[in-house]
């Protein structure tokens, strides 16, 4: 029989923790996504005039509006924040995210305790902006869930901030009680939040997305995408700039590729995906675009 030594123990602990975070990870990890409200079908949206009221402490609120996919009002950046932050038993890789609509950057981050205003809103605020709060109150984790099969059965994600609840430093209880520290939507459609995850106004589908350059310059202008469609995507008016066709699933999970190899028009055989929404990415020299389909 082998000898179990403490060296082997230590590679089957470390194993055993690299299981439970993967298990975790459906997650794809950091890279630009619309974030979508399952229920409703709507999607949190920055305007180009959003104001971060720096300095000050009531930043613009975050509306809920129907998909605009031709600018990046609905794209945010989630980006590793390092190591991870252990939840319900599970260790979550934790993110920031930021707005692909503003300039400079701007974070999601929860209110802090001492603001006045509308209470418990997401907002975003720009890194040197003294009204900032710390750390934890603009770190996230991504959670993935799923509902019953007698609901459906659909999987969705949840937003959790990783601060501690009734714990902002002060010792003092925070707006922060009854763990309502989730990102939700006010009253299913009106404008981003944060509060227990207790309904569906937490769950949150995350689609990839590309962060939209000026398509006169790369060659997507001429383009036409298929939608719906059946078994057979259909994409005319390619330019010889474009190079790579790729179809992913809302978690993420790239389904389908194919090279372009100078054609104007491609056609890729979807017969084998279920039925749902999915991707279609267009990849160039310089610059990437994307499109919602529905596969019926």
């Amino acid at each position: 029989m082998q000898k179990i030594t403490f060296k082997n123990i230590v590679f089957l602990l470390s194993c055993f923790v690299a299981f439970q975070v993967s298990a975790q990870e459906s997650f794809p990890g950091e890279g630009n996504y619309r974030i979508q409200l399952l229920t409703e079908g709507l999607y949190p949206t920055i305007p180009s005039t959003y104001n971060t009221n720096k300095d000050g402490n009531n930043p613009d609120s975050i509306p809920l509006e129907e998909l605009a996919d031709t600018d990046n009002s609905q794209i945010f950046t989630f980006k590793e924040a390092g190591g991870f932050f252990s939840f319900a038993g599970e260790a979550y890789r934790t993110y920031t995210i930021a707005s692909a609509q503003l300039s400079p950057l701007t974070y999601l981050h929860l209110r802090n305790a001492e603001y006045t205003g509308s209470g418990s809103r997401m907002t975003l605020r720009e890194l040197d902006d003294p009204q900032m709060p710390k750390v934890e109150h603009r770190t996230f984790i991504v959670i993935p869930r799923a509902l019953p099969d007698e609901e459906g059965g659909d999987t969705y994600f949840q937003i959790r901030s990783i601060v501690t609840p009734d714990d902002d430093g002060s010792g003092e209880i925070t707006g922060y009680n009854n763990n309502n520290v989730y990102m939700v939507s006010t009253n299913g459609r009106d404008f981003v939040n944060h509060a227990g995850p207790y309904n569906a106004t937490s769950r949150w589908l995350l689609e990839p997305a590309t962060v939209v350059l000026s398509t006169k310059t790369v060659g997507f202008e001429t383009v036409a995408i298929s939608n719906p469609v059946k078994d057979q995507l259909t994409i005319k008016g390619l330019s010889a700039a474009i190079k790579d066709i790729s179809v992913y699933n809302l978690l993420g999970n790239q389904v389908i590729t194919s090279k372009v190899n100078g054609k104007s028009l491609v056609e890729i055989n979807l017969n084998t995906l279920a039925s749902g929404v999915y991707i279609v990415k267009l990849s160039g020299d310089n610059a990437t675009f994307s499109k919602k389909i529905i596969k019926e």
